[in-house]
């Protein structure tokens, strides 16, 4: 795989394309580290226990219809929606895979996040709804 700048993410929230104003992306996947040490092991034994994921995006804000301001703020407290991130706008292949999966947004929206004489910004996050991990896929698919 070749090494490249981080300048063409493609990130989707609910079928809107926020990566006109996106400028970072974060989608950890991991799961907890379950400890099952009994008295006579010598050392620690640790089990895999339940996977979880999020996603957390930040970028320049506007307020205009379809922009992150209106698209963000209508999800929190609703129902889960699709999210899909790839690392360029670019088909899904086996060097550009898409990440999809189904999150609710969270209570941390900063729908205005700015200090005086700077660029307005919003900042988001979304996690995982049950039994929902995200798929990773190669392949292009209609919509996507």
């Amino acid at each position: 795989m070749a090494i490249f700048a981080a300048t063409d993410y493609f990130i989707s929230v609910n079928g809107v394309n926020l990566s006109p104003w996106c400028r970072s992306v974060d989608l950890p996947h991991k799961a907890a580290a379950l400890d099952a040490t009994a008295f006579t092991a010598g050392t620690k034994v640790n089990l895999a226990g339940l996977k979880e994921w999020s996603l957390a995006i930040g970028g320049n804000q506007d307020y205009a219809a379809g922009g992150p301001d209106a698209t963000l703020n209508a999800l929190v407290g609703g129902a889960a929606v699709t999210i899909i991130v790839r690392s360029t706008s670019g088909a899904d292949s086996a060097t550009n895979p898409s990440y999809t999966g189904s999150a609710i947004c969270t209570p941390n929206i900063a729908l205005i996040s700015m200090l005086l004489g700077s660029r307005p910004a919003f900042v988001a996050a979304a996690r995982n709804r049950p039994i929902s991990a995200p798929s990773r896929s190669e392949s292009p698919s209609p919509g996507k």
